[in-house]
């Protein structure tokens, strides 16, 4: 539990993320909506829920709780009940003593109560419909208790089925959270400016590795952080230059320099080599893909030289390569896709699963890569409230029985996240497909 937490370190929000922070405060006082914020696994919830909990918000008291599966009701209602210090009597008391409590919090201090849950994807139908009851939306915006999930993209999905239309009421509004862009990349290092200096062509090594999600670019400041530190330590250099393929590297590009100006000392002068205490292999800067799977872990300690120049090789095809006809992200500007083609070949009355739904097309490629389902899913483009929306079916069934039985045996990794998929017919998908276009 917390409340109204601060970080010894300084966050970096970038202006969208910024925005989007401002956005979260309005709709909290104002509106009536439940909000869902979304971001892939390392996509920075917690950077931006820990910005949030520290922005000074005025009529707000923000408390937060970090969802589990494993939790039953009444423990998940002790936590929210002791964050906003109201003692706790019984699970059928609950939503009583939170909307009275947050009624009379803005009729005394006007001070309007907000719930934040972390890892809200975690959490089992019958926990989201628990919160969900707690909230009283007939009571006016500032007098009701307000809920702010922060999520992976699947929970979209479950939210937006039939089973939580009575919880939900339509009132839910989703906002996302953007990866990173080589420019944020540079103004996050910025902020190390006394610790970490570094060119253009390490910046694009991060941006290549981390595919632009926080978190993997906080883990690449680690890893460097430890680089530098074991490169200024003055004993061992000798092994370190030896073992590690990097600083290698560096000493042969020194000790080839040196040669360079004793040849062309006669012409060329003196020249002052100072190599960088880190300079990995450079990787082209200037362009900024959409990635489609989750990005490994920069290895900046390989043990051979050639292993990192032969990683370092295939990024940079990855980079500099077309998304071919297999990737599941729909591009609304072009014709039918491979798959919106074989969708529409299908018997009109066989059956599907649909996994998830967003509108983001890159929401549907990091749910496709985190669970390794590229060669039994089939997305299309849809349209909802005039909006694209982007959808994830799974399999093909002749009939609504072998449908509804395929659901028990879904891959482990969606089970563990409580994935509900809705049947759904051939034919309704292929008027959606029909209507996108």
């Amino acid at each position: 539990m917390k409340n109204q937490e601060t970080n010894a370190h300084t966050l970096y929000l970038t202006p969208a993320w910024q925005q989007h922070a401002e956005l979260i405060t309005h709709l909290c006082q104002f509106s009536q909506n439940s909000l869902l914020v979304i971001a892939p696994q390392e996509g920075g919830k917690t950077t931006f829920i820990n910005h949030f909990l520290q922005l000074p918000t005025k009529g707000l008291r923000k408390t937060m709780i970090t969802a589990k599966s494993q939790t039953g009701i009444e423990d998940l209602f002790k936590q929210i009940l002791y964050g906003f210090d109201l003692r706790w009597e019984s699970v059928e008391a609950t939503s009583h003593q939170l909307q009275q409590g947050a009624k009379e919090a803005f009729c005394q201090h006007q001070t309007t109560w907000t719930l934040i849950v972390d890892d809200a994807h975690l959490l089992s139908h019958e926990q989201l419909q628990a919160l969900f009851s707690l909230q009283k939306c007939e009571a006016t915006p500032s007098e009701q208790l307000h809920l702010v999930l922060f999520s992976e993209p699947s929970l979209e999905l479950r939210l937006f089925s039939s089973e939580f239309s009575r919880f939900v009421q339509g009132k839910l509004y989703s906002i996302e959270l953007e990866s990173w862009t080589l420019h944020d990349i540079k103004s996050f290092f910025a902020l190390e400016t006394s610790a970490l200096a570094l060119n253009a062509d390490q910046l694009a090594f991060i941006f290549a590795r981390s595919h632009g999600l926080p978190g993997n670019v906080i883990h690449q400041k680690r890893e460097i952080l430890e680089t530098q530190l074991k490169n200024n330590l003055p004993t061992n250099i000798h092994k370190k230059l030896i073992q590690h393929p990097i600083l290698l590297s560096m000493g042969i590009g020194v000790l080839l320099g040196g040669m360079v100006l004793v040849v062309g000392s006669n012409t060329e002068g003196n020249a002052n080599l100072e190599p960088e205490n880190w300079t990995p292999v450079p990787v082209v800067s200037q362009i900024q893909p959409e990635f489609s799977s989750q990005p490994e872990e920069a290895k900046l300690d390989e043990p051979e030289s050639k292993s990192i120049a032969v990683s370092l090789k295939e990024e940079t095809v990855k980079l500099e390569s077309v998304p071919s006809t297999q990737n599941k992200i729909v591009n609304p500007k072009k014709a039918l896709t491979l798959e919106e083609k074989y969708l529409l070949s299908t018997n009109t009355q066989h059956y599907t699963l649909q996994l998830m739904g967003g509108n983001k097309e890159r929401s549907i490629q990091h749910f496709v890569s985190k669970h390794g389902l590229d060669n039994s899913t089939y997305a299309f483009r849809a349209k909802r409230s005039g909006q694209d929306w982007y959808i994830l079916v799974y399999g093909e069934y002749p009939s609504l029985q072998e449908a509804q039985a395929a659901v028990e045996n879904l891959p482990d990794s969606l089970k563990e996240e409580n994935i509900k998929p809705w049947v759904r017919s051939m034919g309704s998908i292929h008027k959606d497909i029909a209507a996108a276009s």
